[in-house]
């Protein structure tokens, strides 16, 4: 009887439309989740390009140009940096016991130096205050004073300047 009933065309027809609906239906309910996470990170990543894209904001300039070690190459205005750490050293009669230069991040616009200096404890405070008071600007970020055996005093020191390219 019910073999007869689907016999007919057009209740063949009515049976495979609610069939697919149903198979429709059943697909949309099983991808809505995957389908709307796919949107989402779609918007996401126009948005992450968007940025990326737009227009760089100057930053601004941390010194004045006579405050910096403006050189050709890093290489230069680092030496320059060591220079001026060696010279005011000697100039208050201070032994220079290792000064070296260290490398920088690529696109840092700052200069690394450390510098072991001893000599009478007056003399290398004030050659700690020479560096930080001069021109271009020098600072420590960190040192340490060490007694020494014969009465002196050694200064142990890392120094950090800007540097900029000459134009």
């Amino acid at each position: 009887m019910i073999g007869a009933y689907f016999q007919q065309p057009h209740i063949r027809w009515m049976a495979l439309a609610a069939g697919l609906l149903l198979a429709a239906w059943a697909w949309q309910w099983a991808w809505r989740g995957p389908v709307s996470e796919l949107m989402q990170k779609k918007e996401e990543l126009a948005q992450l390009q968007a940025a990326v894209h737009a227009p760089v904001e100057p930053r601004p300039q941390l010194l004045a140009p006579e405050e910096m070690f403006v050189a050709r190459g890093r290489r230069e205005a680092t030496m320059a940096l060591q220079a001026q750490l060696i010279r005011h050293a000697t100039m208050r009669g201070l032994l220079v016991e290792d000064a070296r230069v260290h490398p920088a991040m690529v696109h840092a616009p700052t200069l690394h130096a450390s510098i072991s200096v001893s000599g009478p404890e007056d003399k290398l405070w004030l050659y700690i205050a020479d560096i930080e008071a001069g021109q271009p600007v020098i600072r420590f970020s960190g040192w340490r004073l060490r007694s020494l055996a014969g009465g002196g005093v050694r200064l142990e020191a890392e120094a950090v300047a800007i540097w900029k390219p000459a134009s």
